[in-house]
């Protein structure tokens, strides 16, 4: 689009824009799953199906909405095949393979996973998928589990609990199921819930302790943690401090879930009553061990763009 305004005799033409391949659907799944590193997945045709019916079925295994899943399926049923190849010479580029397309939109996943909390030699790259980007319309869905309540004092006050968290001071409350799921994720291969943290330490971004890496910490307002539990998608914890007056101060806390296909989506549904039974209970902890205590019970809420998780650039 770009290259189109350098080129006025692009103005009011219509050109195909495609890539080098000619694939078919089954061939496109098969590239995605080998990129994505997926088993093979066992492709049977269903010519019953209608794309209505294969659009909620999407949206039933996948966190794929229904209403971008339709389009997709029943684009299924024409041909997309560019012959107009006139705009190849008016702006001369490489062109991408299929294959070489699904990397670079898989790149945000693996930066997730391997390079986004490396701080080894000081840089920490920015962790993409929290970011406030695709609406949920537009497929960016990921889940959120947010709960936020007001406590008397200040946040400097409510933050020396939440800086201790985790290691020897454990997590305030259901330390038993915190210890279950530690013990589960070392079975699974995992580090579990060790090892903790330096006594007195304060966190920083790119610190590790039990199963989670900082991703930020930035006393006393906020503190990410990244999960790196076996667990079928990236989870991220989000612990925000909001000062609301006179000795006044709002909690919130946030999980956000990234699934990995249809475990990872039984697997957040299966963690949700622990989510909300471990954040009411976390929260007032968080206020009682600060001295404090909730003037206003947890509530679930939606996290506006603002309260989304991001990172500074490194470097």
């Amino acid at each position: 689009l770009v290259g189109c305004l350098e080129h006025p005799e692009t103005a009011g033409q219509v050109y195909d824009i495609g890539g080098p391949d000619i694939l078919t659907y089954h061939r496109l799944l098969e590239i995605y799953a080998e990129a994505a590193g997926l088993r093979t997945r066992v492709i049977i045709p269903v010519p019953v199906l209608t794309p209505t019916l294969s659009a909620y079925w999407i949206r039933f295994v996948s966190p794929v909405p229904a209403a971008i899943a339709l389009p997709l399926t029943a684009g299924l049923t024409s041909d997309a095949v560019c012959r107009d190849t006139r705009i190849r010479a008016i702006i001369p580029q490489r062109l991408l393979t299929c294959r070489e397309a699904i990397g670079r939109a898989l790149e945000r996943v693996e930066q997730e996973q391997l390079e986004s909390c490396w701080s080894e030699d000081g840089a920490l790259l920015p962790f993409e998928w929290p970011y406030s980007g695709d609406a949920d319309y537009a497929g960016g869905t990921r889940f959120v589990c947010a709960y936020r309540a007001v406590a008397t004092g200040t946040a400097e006050e409510l933050w020396r609990p939440v800086g201790r968290v985790g290691g020897k001071y454990g997590y305030y409350y259901a330390d038993t199921l915190w210890r279950l799921r530690g013990l589960i994720d070392r079975l699974c291969g995992g580090r579990g819930l060790g090892p903790g943290r330096p006594a007195g330490s304060a966190l920083r971004p790119g610190d590790t302790f039990d199963f989670w890496r900082v991703l930020r910490a930035d006393p006393p307002h906020r503190l990410s943690l990244l999960a790196e539990m076996k667990a079928p998608g990236d989870a991220i914890l989000d612990i925000a401090l909001a000062p609301l007056g006179a000795n006044r101060c709002e909690i919130r806390l946030t999980s956000r879930f990234l699934p990995r296909g249809l475990g990872g989506i039984l697997y957040w549904y299966a963690a949700l009553p622990w989510h909300r039974l471990v954040f009411k209970g976390l929260m007032r902890e968080i206020a009682r061990r600060a001295g404090r205590e909730l003037i206003d019970r947890p509530r679930r809420f939606t996290p506006d763009a603002k309260d989304v998780c991001f990172l500074p650039q490194g470097g």
